[in-house]
């Protein structure tokens, strides 16, 4: 059984932040699946929120105290068993058109790395990414794994738009941006995938503790799926 060395810490009057910060990313995604079962296991616990290193469990104080839920996670930390050569999680793999207009910032990202363009979506597309957690916007998945050349501070005038499925570079992060919005990252290229589709159930498919690749495409690619992205899905999507 491994030993997990966390904190527990309260935060505000009815939620618990857990700190797990020498985690492997592989348990981490097991401990965050496992942990989604709380709610239903116990009623006076209302949500799981994951961090990048932490969970946040909000809880019902009508039903337990604080001392109860540090109770119920201390149990749950203790007695969670991991199981040997398992996936903890989904790998996905994501098609990615990269520059031109669908990833205006690739030049400035690739003249701030000393790099060719090629260069950068090379670098950018032959990693795999764990995604810490989900959050800003619906769908958002935050990616552990960016290449210390490709690290780019916010661009320091966000648009006002940026459109649905951009892939984008915020300071030792990348990310794809599931719905349109303001936003401050650089902008290297774009998706056909949805990531959030608000009529299923769950609305978003990606979880925290997957993994991601990124695939690049040609843009008649991208503009084929983009009006039927299934095509990707039912052959691609691992």
């Amino acid at each position: 059984m491994t030993k997990i060395h966390y904190t527990l810490q309260p935060d505000g009057d009815q939620a618990i932040l857990v700190h797990f910060p020498s985690l492997p990313d592989g348990k981490r995604a097991f401990l965050l699946k496992k942990a989604q079962l709380l709610p239903s296991q116990h009623l006076g616990i209302v949500d799981i929120v994951a961090g990048y290193e932490t969970i946040h469990i909000h809880y019902d104080a009508l039903i337990f105290s604080y001392k109860d839920v540090c109770a119920i996670i201390n149990l749950f930390l203790k007695t969670l068993s991991f199981p040997a050569n398992t996936p903890y999680g989904k790998h996905w793999l994501i098609p990615v058109c990269y520059g031109g207009e669908v990833g205006p910032d690739l030049e400035a990202v690739a003249s701030h790395a000393g790099m060719t363009t090629d260069e950068v979506i090379d670098l950018h597309s032959q990693q795999t990414y764990t995604i810490q957690f989900i959050g800003f916007l619906p769908g958002f998945p935050y990616l552990k794994g960016l290449p210390k050349p490709l690290s780019m501070a916010r661009r320091s005038n966000p648009r006002p738009h940026v459109p649905v499925g951009s892939v984008g570079i915020g300071g030792q992060q990348t990310g794809i941006y599931p719905v349109a919005s303001p936003g401050g990252w650089q902008l290297i290229g774009r998706t056909p995938l949805p990531l959030f589709l608000p009529d299923n159930d769950p609305p978003c498919y990606l979880k925290a503790g997957d993994t991601l690749a990124f695939q690049p495409i040609k843009r008649d690619v991208y503009e084929a799926l983009h009006h039927s992205p299934h095509l990707w899905k039912n052959d691609h999507m691992l």
